[in-house]
């Protein structure tokens, strides 16, 4: 066999693993595609859900919606902290602010701030 022939042959070999690897990411991508449909249909259904209960409880629809804003502001720098710790190079990719933009508050208002005041007494 030629040196020719062996590097096509070879060419050949990588071209079938090549596909098949990318057959392989094609199906993660889709079980992983799946996952978060699944996993944005959960929250929008907790939203959802939460919203209704508010609503039954006196919060107005314009309340709710500055609550559920403040929270996940909370929660996403909270998270963006914690990667940040680990691995500030990704948290960077991930959230471009400065970190002086970063909110570190440990706490968010309470939905319902009479009943907080209750709690604590």
């Amino acid at each position: 066999m030629s040196e020719i022939e062996t590097l096509q042959e070879r060419v050949g070999e990588l071209e079938r693993l090549l596909g098949l690897l990318v057959k392989g990411q094609a199906t993660v991508h889709t079980v992983q595609d799946g996952a978060l449909l699944r996993s944005n249909a959960r929250l929008t259904a907790m939203t959802s859900l939460v919203r209704e209960l508010c609503l039954h409880f006196g919060l107005s629809d314009e309340e709710f919606a500055k609550h559920l804003e403040e929270r996940t502001s909370f929660f996403h720098d909270q998270l963006l902290q914690a990667i940040r710790a680990k691995n500030p190079n990704y948290a960077g990719r991930v959230d471009n602010r400065d970190i002086d933009e970063v909110s570190t508050a440990m706490h968010f208002p309470p939905l319902f701030p009479d009943d907080a005041e209750e709690e604590e007494e």
